[in-house]
């Protein structure tokens, strides 16, 4: 009996390479009697070899070898923007179960996508059953302190501070422009604290009506600011959000381009602070749970819990879905509307800062540090931002 075949959308990018290889994915196929096979957005792409021996098959999008093959479900790992129209060809496949990575699809996909899933749970037989991941939901450190909220009492604010060490080369200004790189920064990393919110008040009814004033957004080229340092790329935004479990203001920093890498989520209750502390990409930095109060302080951190943001609980999940028989699951499309309300609601976000992208290096943030007197390094931030500006007036 031939091996069931789970199609892997962008299987030779980063993120396959960065996050999944190392938490199993192709050991744990193997295991469990599954073929890989890469369908990759870039055919002719090199494709590092430790990946290439976990795949059966390598093909491009538009190799006829694809159409001969059933597949048993695929994982969609593509940038964002590709994302709707893989999903739209799983159904067409009928390809029995797909898992799509966040933000599910880009901002301009979304009304697209609701009706794809509406064409398809309207059949008598879903075709197709999506699932949403996002590391956030799979991470120890969440699923912990998700136990232990009760103590921190009503939730007044959650703020997450999202900074990440990469190198931002001249193509990556896309971070910050709404329409590419499906929304841009917002999208990219504050997709990620706000569908955490959602899931939280989640908790409170199994569908909250949710109302979202937008109190702040503003996206930036070169940033140095109290709350994430300096960074080549950033984001600030700002939310009053609504719901049956009350008002939750809610703030998120995100910037890429750091010295560091960190993830840290903050939820101010009315007795206590629960932080979370997500991981660092780095073997030794495990993540964290710390409720603060006036009076004392708990640690409910434990070893177990793997420093890979949680994709190798993503793996685990991804088969044992597998295993299970198709059927309808109300908090797995939970899962599919909030991240896709997170997704809307960062891009209108990014519509209000529209404007605020280039013009503004960081005149709103507090730059009174030492760093800034330096006239030197003052000098040198002012000649980046002066070549990104002169980068784009030529299209580059």
């Amino acid at each position: 009996m031939k091996n069931k075949k789970i199609a892997v959308i962008g299987g030779a990018g980063d993120v396959v390479k960065t996050f999944y290889h190392p938490a199993g994915l192709f050991i744990k196929a193997k295991k469990m009697g599954y073929d890989l096979v890469c369908i990759d957005i870039k055919p002719k792409i090199k494709i590092d070899k430790t990946l290439l021996s976990g795949y059966t098959a390598v093909y491009g999008p538009s190799s006829p070898e694809i159409k001969k093959i059933k597949f048993f479900a695929a994982l969609i790992v593509t940038p964002p923007q590709f994302h709707y129209a893989w999903a739209s060809w799983a159904v067409k496949k009928k390809v029995p179960h797909v898992f799509i990575e966040k933000p599910i699809v880009a901002p301009k996909d979304l009304k697209h996508f609701a009706n794809l899933l509406k064409r398809n749970n309207s059949q008598k037989e879903q075709n197709t059953i999506f699932y949403g991941i996002d590391w956030i939901r799979n991470n120890g450190a969440v699923t912990e302190a998700f136990k232990h909220l009760a103590e921190i009492g009503e939730i007044e604010e959650i703020s997450g501070i999202l900074v990440e060490s990469v190198p931002v080369e001249r193509n990556r200004k896309q971070l910050l422009e709404k329409s590419a790189n499906g929304g841009g920064m917002s999208q990219d990393m504050a997709v990620h604290v706000l569908f955490l919110v959602l899931e939280l008040l989640g908790k409170t009814k199994t569908r909250p009506k949710v109302k979202v004033e937008i109190k702040n957004s503003e996206f930036f080229k070169l940033v140095n600011s109290e709350k994430i340092g300096i960074a080549e790329t950033a984001a600030r935004l700002e939310f009053d959000i609504k719901s049956d479990a009350g008002k939750k203001r809610v703030r998120i920093w995100c910037g890429k381009g750091l010295s560091y890498t960190e993830y840290v989520i903050r939820i101010k209750g009315k007795n206590a602070e629960m932080i979370i502390e997500l991981g660092q990409h780095d073997v030794n930095a495990r993540p964290k749970v710390t409720v603060k109060s006036k009076t004392r302080v708990k640690n409910y951190s434990k070893t177990k819990w793997s420093s890979d943001l949680g994709y190798r609980e993503i793996v685990s999940e991804i088969f044992n879905n597998l295993s299970k028989p198709k059927e309808k699951n109300p908090s797995r499309n939970e899962i599919i509307k909030n991240m896709s309300l997170a997704v809307d609601i960062l891009h209108q976000a990014s519509i209000i800062a529209a404007g605020k992208h280039y013009e503004k290096p960081l005149i709103k943030y507090k730059m009174g540090t030492n760093l800034w007197k330096d006239d030197l390094q003052f000098r040198k931030t002012s000649l980046i931002f002066s070549r990104q500006k002169n980068e784009e007036a030529k299209g580059i």
